[in-house]
């Protein structure tokens, strides 16, 4: 029961980081702004890196 919890932790975060890319490839579209749609698809990345990390040092400080 003590290696329940760990292990639960660790499918939710696996699954949020590989489901999390393949949304982001969906959804990105150049603009008359953008040019480059690789621009736009780094961008959205990065974001989703940054909100990971700030997830992730939440869970570290609590």
């Amino acid at each position: 029961m003590k290696g329940l919890i760990p292990w639960l932790t660790v499918v939710a975060l696996g699954t949020n980081l590989v489901a999390a890319p393949k949304r982001i490839l969906h959804t990105t579209r150049a603009s008359g702004e953008e040019p480059f749609r690789s621009f736009r698809i780094l961008d959205a990345k990065l974001t989703l890196l940054t909100n990971q990390q700030a997830d992730l040092k939440a869970a570290l400080n609590t």
